[in-house]
């Protein structure tokens, strides 16, 4: 039985999204931290609702989250829908074939995942990576 949740392919989609929508060169660790937010946003006053249900231990599943989006990113990279950036190889964008994919996603999730991903870049863009993590870890520490 193939597993879709919480696979590659499924982060795959995800981060093709919130490339295309982000439209800037921007780092693995960016990109983890605005698909954890964008998944649990209503627990971070974002939106209001979960795109992936109540959870509130959110900074527990960075460490396996990190390592689906490294690997999702290898794999859209090496099929031509990423493009790491020649300056540094941990930025990435999105190529034109990969916006031509996201063009034809028309689920509700897909939408909704895209807008929540504008309501984060908007709120977000100006802090860096390190006040992201503060943040995420003591919105875990506010739940006990």
């Amino acid at each position: 039985m193939m597993k879709i949740f919480n696979s590659t392919f499924e982060t795959s989609i995800r981060v093709l999204i919130l490339l295309d929508q982000i439209n800037l060169p921007i780092n693995h660790e960016r990109i983890v931290y605005y698909d954890l937010l964008a998944c649990f946003a209503k627990d971070f006053g974002i939106t209001g609702h979960n795109l992936h249900g109540e959870d509130h231990t959110e900074s527990a599943e960075l460490p396996a989250r990190r390592i689906r989006i490294k690997n999702a990113l290898r794999r859209l990279a090496l099929a031509g829908y990423i493009l790491p950036q020649k300056d540094n190889v941990f930025f990435y964008t999105i190529s034109e074939k990969g916006r031509q994919y996201v063009k034809e996603l028309s689920s509700d999730y897909a939408g909704k995942y895209a807008a929540t991903v504008d309501r984060i870049h908007a709120r977000y863009s100006t802090k860096n990576n390190s006040d992201l993590i503060k943040m995420i870890c003591a919105r875990d520490m506010e739940v006990f």
